[in-house]
């Protein structure tokens, strides 16, 4: 279960005071909003909801929770991420190297299945300032970035997965990168707290310890994306003085 989805979801039950409601709002059917409020329910421990056969009304404990839920939530990125290509040297060496992106499409290509879909998830790449995207056509398809990573380091085949899963594998030598002017999308890691003018004492030793140990991690600090620079170039001998660079 989503659990920030069921808390929206609770929430949007809260405003429009029903199940009913609610589900006319979202889209969905009202007994698909009773059962993802009662998983929610069971997952925090805590009863939101008063229901009656024509009123639903939330607990002392639920006005609580929605108060600080839909009060104003602050975001600091802790680090920029990115998904790279990488296969094990093994498996380089037995398969070959692939040195364009069409090249992929003779590799055994490892897929990220989604656990709430089922589907295996779509590869994006950047080419050349453009973003590409496909399905990977692998036979192995695993549920999770860690071991999409140890499969390919296991020689499984080439993977797509954050860079930040490989930083341990590549270090020991049993991952590679390959394509490596192809990359995925950027995204960050960012971390959501209420902006509040007296947080508690143990929330802010939290938030500042998260600000000081997460960026620092070396998995992510070895991931953050490399700027790249350039060189202006030498004006020829026969040139007017402007520069081609």
């Amino acid at each position: 279960m989503d659990t920030l989805h069921a808390l929206r979801v609770a929430a949007v039950v809260h405003r429009t005071a029903g199940f009913s409601a609610a589900a006319r709002e979202l889209g969905v059917t009202p007994g698909a909003v009773a059962k993802l409020v009662a998983q929610l329910e069971a997952r925090i421990g805590m009863r939101l909801f008063e229901r009656s056969t024509r009123h639903v009304s939330p607990t002392r404990d639920a006005l609580l929770l929605f108060e600080r839920a839909e009060g104003p939530l602050r975001a600091r990125p802790l680090a920029t991420l990115y998904p790279v290509l990488c296969a094990s040297p093994g498996y380089l060496a037995a398969h070959g190297s692939p040195s364009v992106l069409e090249d992929l499409e003779r590799h055994r290509l490892i897929g990220l299945r989604s656990e709430s879909t089922g589907r295996v998830r779509d590869w994006t790449l950047l080419v050349k300032g453009r973003s590409v995207s496909f399905r990977p056509s692998g036979t192995l398809q695993v549920t999770d970035p860690e071991a999409l990573a140890a499969a390919a380091a296991e020689g499984c085949g080439i993977a797509l997965v954050g860079f930040h899963h490989t930083a341990q594998p590549m270090s020991e030598g049993r991952l590679v990168r390959v394509l490596r002017e192809l990359h995925g999308p950027r995204f960050q890691i960012v971390i959501y707290y209420a902006r509040r003018r007296h947080q508690s004492a143990r929330v802010q030793a939290f938030i500042d310890h998260v600000l000081a140990s997460v960026p620092a991690l070396p998995a992510l600090r070895e991931s953050q994306p490399a700027r790249t620079r350039t060189r202006p170039s030498a004006a020829p001998a026969s040139s007017t003085g402007r520069s081609r660079g």
